[in-house]
């Protein structure tokens, strides 16, 4: 590293510049994936598919004292989508961060963050950067952030337009909202308590076949973490109202609980015991959407790894009960998981053979089994193997065949080389 900095100096940058600091990373992440059943049930006649994704990065963070700047290129791609001669891939290759973080005060508490960027908080169920998902999640924002000791404050704010309109702000790109404000604030209770509070406005771009306005909805709640010896504990609670996403002039009401309780029996065992209910639409009340969505979570991380809920699907539907034992064994460079979970509706479901008759709440049982196993600093492999037993219930809400076998199979392969420029 000096050699570096004597090599800088020697190009004649200023000593200001070669006091910085400077990080390159990368990643590459291939991923081979068999899927029979994959986000909903398998027929007994369907083939498997069997497939290669591959996500890789490259990255500059720079830092002072003062002002923190991160570039992050990312090209997302299924193996063999392309000729081996080719010319260009249309929106392939993507810029996922590209942001800056300023001091505003010199007690260095107040900062402000604004471009493209990843926006965590807690457990990732209401904000989470969808790191599974090859192409994750980044949003478009300011951030206005405060930070003394235990105290943690952000606001957000982000208003999206497909182009620069000079006469217009109608938004048409599918799947995201087009104005968001969001206020989270964390605060340590105590040595073994932690709270944070959650308020978010999402406005979102509705129209049918003649006119088009902007709805609006809003998430309150708030995430709560106590730990002492060997005990984890994460309740978690949330409501939604305002409008409906839709563009008639129906509500939203609906609601989240969760609660996590983890006991770390001993260094290689570590259970968890938890629930998540999410609240459906009631079919008895048509004008009013009660179906809660994690709009911006990482849905893969909760509901099982199968992804039949919350990831890009059923959503304004019946809603969920999960009841989940995980758990967890670390050893020196590996990690074992077994998952199970069981799910059921948390509305009642007509039976299409009688409107007057409910069908079964339960809708199935899914296994996850996962290994991780570190190579070196830089390498890492994991492997899961999942699988689904459905019921006759999940089969008339989702498709499919409870007898068909469901299962899923991944290896991935992560390399995350970096190392600093400057310092």
């Amino acid at each position: 590293m000096k050699s570096l900095t004597f090599l800088f100096v020697f190009l004649g940058l200023p000593a200001w510049l070669v006091a910085q600091q400077l990080h390159l990373d990368a990643e590459i992440r291939p991923r081979t994936e068999y899927a029979h059943g994959l986000k909903t049930l398998a027929d007994k006649n369907q083939d498997p598919g069997f497939f290669t994704t591959q996500r890789t990065r490259i990255g500059l963070l720079f830092q002072d004292k003062r002002i923190q700047s991160r570039i992050m290129l990312q090209d997302v791609r299924t193996w063999g989508n392309q000729p081996q001669l080719v010319s260009n891939e249309d929106k392939a290759t993507s810029i996922h961060e590209a942001w800056f973080r300023m001091a505003l005060d010199t007690l260095d508490r107040w900062h402000l963050k604004g471009g493209r960027q990843e926006i965590i908080y807690d457990d990732q169920r209401m904000f989470g950067n969808v790191g599974w998902a090859q192409q994750a999640r980044s949003h478009d924002a300011f951030l206005l952030q405060y930070q003394q000791n235990r105290t943690r404050m952000d606001i957000g704010l982000a208003f999206n337009q497909p182009k620069s309109q000079l006469t217009s702000t109608y938004y048409d790109i599918p799947g995201n909202y087009k104005t968001l404000q969001y206020l989270w604030f964390h605060q340590g209770l105590s040595p073994t308590l932690d709270m944070s509070l959650l308020f978010i406005n999402q406005g979102l771009q509705v129209s049918n076949s003649t006119a088009s306005k902007t709805r609006f909805n809003q998430t309150a709640g708030t995430h709560l973490n106590y730990q002492k010896n060997k005990w984890k504990v994460t309740l978690r609670g949330y409501l939604q109202f305002g409008d409906a996403p839709v563009f008639d002039e129906r509500n939203l009401g609906a609601w989240m609980h969760g609660l996590d309780i983890t006991y770390r029996a001993g260094k290689y065992w570590n259970p968890t015991l938890g629930y998540e209910v999410l609240s459906g639409n009631d079919p008895d009340k048509a004008g009013k959407q009660g179906a809660f969505t994690p709009f911006f979570g990482t849905n893969h991380k909760f509901n099982g790894h199968m992804d039949y809920f919350y990831v890009g699907n059923h959503l304004n539907s019946t809603g969920l009960i999960d009841l989940y034992l995980k758990t967890v064994f670390p050893l020196e460079k590996t990690k074992l998981g077994v998952n199970i979970h069981h799910f059921r509706s948390q509305q009642a479901i007509p039976d299409p053979g009688g409107p007057s008759k409910k069908l079964s709440k339960s809708l199935g049982t899914e296994l996850d089994l996962s290994v991780t196993h570190q190579i070196n600093a830089m390498a890492s492999v994991q492997a899961g193997y999942s699988q689904m037993f459905g019921t006759s219930t999940m089969e008339i809400l989702k498709g499919g065949n409870k007898d068909a076998t469901s299962n899923w199979f991944y290896v991935m392969f992560t390399v995350k080389p970096g190392f600093s420029l400057m310092r």
